[in-house]
């Protein structure tokens, strides 16, 4: 078989066989004439058959529909030309009307494989065709079989020739809005005196009203309205009615807020907005029109059937050159990056809308627990692990994955993000939560935007982080040390409270001078080097003195050093790298209501609140049977197979408890291996 090679016939809708030796053509695969020739006699004694009935019933098995394999030459060569547009006399108007090629998409891929065997045949590079069963044969030769092609039927028999076919392509692939509205957009059929709605009337701005939905398919008469009342907001917005004087930016986000809280209107404003930017006389309103369409696609997209005629539409403008092309190319990025991710849950915040309608990324503060900030350009699909991942290169940290955002809210831990979250929902939220909060008259005007922030920090803690070749890995751990042990987290001697700020002072001035080291540095902001317990033993200026003269026994040490040299006094505690959880308790046991729930690579450690937090139970990971959370608890067995107690506890981060726990035991169970 290695001297026969298999064709297919588009013209015939069946393969046949070329001997290279030979340069024989056959119809039946060689070694299975037997069969065949069985299968043509039964045909022989029937009489019945014609010629043609013949040929498609012959007994040869069909290959799949495929196009028959090319060269890279004959690709290059005969490559099908760009599918031009059919556009009418205006750039943003665009219609397709599959009835000019007299038939459907199926014929439309049969006619195009046919152009391209045809025209890989007439290079010659195909071999001739066998004759076909029950008629004369004759020896075929391998010539150019391009006279053996039917003659391309002509526009005066009825049939699109090849020209016209391609130059009306584009009719067959495109997913215009025409061809969507036709199947689901409410068209007024019109009476005596009226005349009845087209298409084209539809998808064609308008300076009035919006009488009835673009849609047919609202049954229900509130989602209807609600549908209506979604074109006066974009009228107002592109500046096509009065209300010039009203905030774009507070009309966007309303938009927005109800294609996040109604889904099923989102197809509905898509088509809205395509609409008035559809023939609109004003250059200036079809701006503001797309400029609204590139904000909505960063919110929510469309439904999965009109999803790839919103981005033919896109895609239709992109190559425009008066502002509108760029825009519509950022219009695209963002609704792919919102198809790739997922729809929004909040309204963006106002600072968001404004960067988005610049065509700007939005710029984030992202914190450290120093109060120290690195700023990131962020787009508004940006997800936590991916922020995680430009922070770290931004810090030049080698290793990210241990490493998350946190919500802060007025200084107080309230939130692990997880690796999918948007980032920009969550500042959504929080303006969200501002402007509910300033109702009820729970803050203060003066404290809107000021309460929230991102921090990011370490989620587990583990004593093989500390790499001396990753300094930044280093001051992130030093950062959150410092931290817990100024909060009590941590609690420790005196002693070691003295020997730790002195190693700050270190670290911040290098060795101890009074040029270096400012007098009042420690007696001005004693709670930045005294843990909260020990603050008030004795006043902020014997507190200076005494950090001042232990400083002075660090002398000769690098920054790096006074830092790894905090850690191993930190290192000593039970509680070192935990994460701590404000719970109530569930049980019948002796502790207390309210407790704080400690996890840490030993294990899970129940605390008393307060600043010292005097240790009431623990639990190490060899002890744990299993853990579960739900929305509003977390629960762990400790114990064996024979005797174990179950403890659960109120919470809302159950699951970044659960989260907390499955990392710390992966890690360990790496470790050992």
């Amino acid at each position: 078989m290695d001297e026969w090679e298999e064709f297919y016939s588009e013209q015939h809708q069946r393969p046949y066989y070329f001997n290279k030796r030979t340069q024989e053509t056959v119809w039946v695969k060689p070694g299975e004439e037997e069969e065949a020739e069985e299968e043509e006699s039964g045909e022989e004694e029937s009489g019945e058959e014609s010629d043609h009935e013949a040929e498609v019933e012959s007994p040869v098995r069909q290959a799949p529909h495929t196009p028959e394999p090319l060269t890279p030459d004959t690709v290059e060569k005969f490559q099908i030309p760009a599918q031009p547009q059919m556009v009418s006399s205006r750039s943003d108007s665009v219609s397709t009307d599959l009835s000019l090629l007299g038939g459907s998409r199926k014929r439309m891929g049969k006619t195009l494989s046919e152009h391209r065997l045809n025209k890989a045949k007439e290079s010659g590079i195909a071999p001739a065709l066998p004759s076909l069963p029950g008629k004369a044969t004759s020896k075929p030769t391998l010539t150019p079989i391009n006279d053996s092609v039917p003659e391309e039927p002509t526009a005066a028999s009825g049939e699109l020739n090849m020209k016209n076919l391609f130059d009306e392509i584009k009719d067959l692939t495109t997913l215009s809005l025409t061809m969507y509205a036709k199947s689901h957009f409410h068209l007024d059929k019109g009476g005596m005196f009226k005349k009845a709605e087209t298409v084209e009337d539809k998808l064609m701005w308008q300076s009035d009203t919006l009488k009835h939905s673009l849609h047919d398919r609202f049954t229900e008469k509130d989602l209807h309205a609600e549908a209506v009342k979604l074109f006066p907001y974009i009228q107002t917005y592109m500046g096509d009615r009065s209300g010039s004087d009203l905030d774009m930016i507070k009309i966007a986000q309303h938009l927005a807020q109800q294609v996040i809280l109604h889904p099923e209107l989102r197809d509905e404003f898509f088509c809205q907005v395509c609409k008035q930017v559809t023939k609109n006389p004003k250059f200036e309103s079809t701006f503001k029109g797309w400029q609204l369409l590139a904000v909505m696609c960063g919110v929510v997209h469309p439904r999965e059937e009109f999803t790839p005629y919103l981005k033919e539409f896109i895609e239709t403008h992109v190559s425009r050159s008066d502002g509108i092309g760029e825009l519509a190319r950022f219009t695209k990025r963002r609704l792919e990056s919102t198809i790739k991710t997922k729809c929004r849950h909040y309204v963006p915040s106002y600072a968001e809308m404004d960067a988005v309608r610049k065509q700007k990324p939005f710029i984030l503060r992202v914190y450290l627990l120093d109060n120290t900030y690195k700023t990131v350009a962020m787009e508004a699909s940006l997800s936590n692990r991916e922020l995680c991942e430009l922070v770290a290169e931004k810090m030049h940290l080698r290793e990210s994955s241990m490493f998350s955002l946190f919500e802060y809210t007025s200084g107080v831990e309230t939130k692990m993000l997880r690796n999918d979250d948007v980032i920009l929902d969550a500042l959504g939220r929080w303006e969200y939560e501002d402007e509910r909060a300033l109702k009820k008259k729970e803050i203060k005007k003066t404290e809107v935007g000021t309460r929230f922030r991102l921090v990011f920090k370490p989620k587990l803690i583990l004593h093989t982080m500390e790499d001396v070749s990753d300094p930044a890995c280093i001051d992130l751990l030093y950062v959150q040390s410092v931290f817990h042990v100024l909060c009590g987290n941590y609690p420790g001697t005196i002693e070691d409270a003295l020997k730790m700020a002195a190693l700050q002072l270190q670290v911040s001035y290098g060795d101890h001078n009074s040029e270096t080291v400012p007098k009042g540095i420690v007696s001005q902001h004693v709670d930045s080097y005294v843990p909260i317990q020990w603050v008030k033993t004795r006043s902020p200026e014997d507190w200076e003195r005494i950090i001042f003269e232990v400083h002075q026994r660090f002398s000769g040490r690098t920054s790096l050093d006074a830092k790894l040299q905090y850690l191993s006094y930190v290192k000593k505690q039970k509680l070192y790298g935990s994460s701590f959880f404000q719970v109530q308790y569930k049980g019948q046991s002796n502790l207390p209501e309210s407790v704080v729930l400690a996890i840490n690579h030993e294990g899970i450690q129940l605390l008393k609140p307060g600043i010292v937090k005097d240790r009431l139970a623990s639990f190490q990971y060899s002890e744990i049977v299993s853990w579960a959370y739900t929305a509003h608890t977390f629960t762990f067995v400790s114990g064996d197979q024979t005797r174990n107690n179950n403890f659960t506890v109120n919470t809302l981060r159950g699951q970044e408890m659960s989260e907390v726990c499955y990392g710390y035991v992966n890690a360990l169970l790496e470790a050992s291996q």
